[in-house]
């Protein structure tokens, strides 16, 4: 009988060894799911985009992408270089302020558009290396197509007597505004702010520069356009937040680095962006507004 119960012990040994070693087989093949933080707009373009291109596909001018369409595609190909395996969960977030929040509560792993380095700099989040450097970041001033800005030359503007508006949680562009004017407003969304200029109560706000030879940027049908001449930059770097708290977020963050990495070092981080106009080369010889910027202490 001892015998017996001693074969019964080792078979049941064997079978628990075999049975926890095939789920970690299975575990194992199974494909990192990362959760990202990401608006309804960028949602809806990704099933899209996915369908007929996928995510090895990276843009060119024959389909202009928005700057935030860009850096989840950027995403997409980082992860993938490191782990070809890798699929995208895409989690509605309503704005900026509320991925952050997502990201500190562990339930996403990333945000789909990068933060500014000052802006997360105080947080507990993993932060990868710079998408878009110092300097790197130039925005327009852009207004209504009939405003008498776009008829004045440039070195005769003064915005200081026009009334500028932007979101109030973009941090940086807050900032400018409220220096290059006196009047500055805040809008709930990019819709609101395009709808508030085209409607006469504001007369400016700022904008990254899209491609095309016309330069005029379209929210849900409400138009803008650029005044001639005349750009800004931007301070600070551009990086994509990780969580620290997510059951997945240390592994992104290793893989989204190296991925990165890789891109960097042949590139295609810089092409993607020229791809999509945002170093728009008609603005190449624009003369820069100075709007002293100090750095985020929210």
């Amino acid at each position: 009988m001892c015998s017996v119960g001693r074969r019964f012990a080792f078979l049941l040994a064997v079978f628990v060894v075999c049975f926890i070693s095939s789920r970690a087989v299975i575990a194992a093949s199974e494909p990192l799911r990362v959760k990202v933080a990401s608006s309804i707009d960028n949602m809806q373009w990704w099933a899209a985009w996915m369908e007929q291109r996928g995510c090895d596909a990276m843009p060119d001018l024959e389909r202009t992408l928005r700057r935030n369409e860009l850096e989840l595609l950027l995403l997409c190909r980082a992860l993938r270089e490191a782990d070809p395996g890798v699929e995208l969960e895409l989690v509605h977030s309503a704005n900026y302020s509320r991925n952050l929040r997502l990201l500190l509560d562990g339930k996403v792993d990333v945000a789909a558009e990068s933060v500014w380095a000052n802006d997360v700099a105080e947080l507990e989040l993993y932060v990868s290396s710079a998408v878009l450097a110092e300097g790197q970041i130039v925005k327009g001033i852009y207004t209504r197509f009939d405003h008498p800005l776009r008829q004045l030359p440039a070195e005769k503007i003064d915005l200081s007597l026009y009334r500028g508006v932007t979101m109030q949680n973009w941090t940086y562009d807050w900032q400018a505004v409220s220096e290059l004017t006196p009047h500055a407003t805040g809008a709930l969304n990019t819709y609101s702010v395009h709808k508030i200029i085209n409607s006469g109560r504001a007369d400016f706000t700022l904008s990254e520069f899209p491609s095309g030879p016309g330069l005029e940027i379209n929210c849900s049908g409400e138009k803008l356009y650029p005044v001639p001449g005349l750009k800004v930059a931007m301070p600070g770097s551009r990086h994509f937040a990780v969580s620290q708290k997510s059951a997945n977020g240390a592994a992104v963050y290793s893989m989204l680095n190296r991925g990165l990495a890789l891109m960097s070092n042949t590139g295609r981080v810089l092409a993607a962006y020229e791809s999509i106009g945002f170093f728009n080369a008609l603005t190449n010889n624009w003369e820069f507004m100075t709007a002293e910027l100090s750095p985020n202490t929210d």
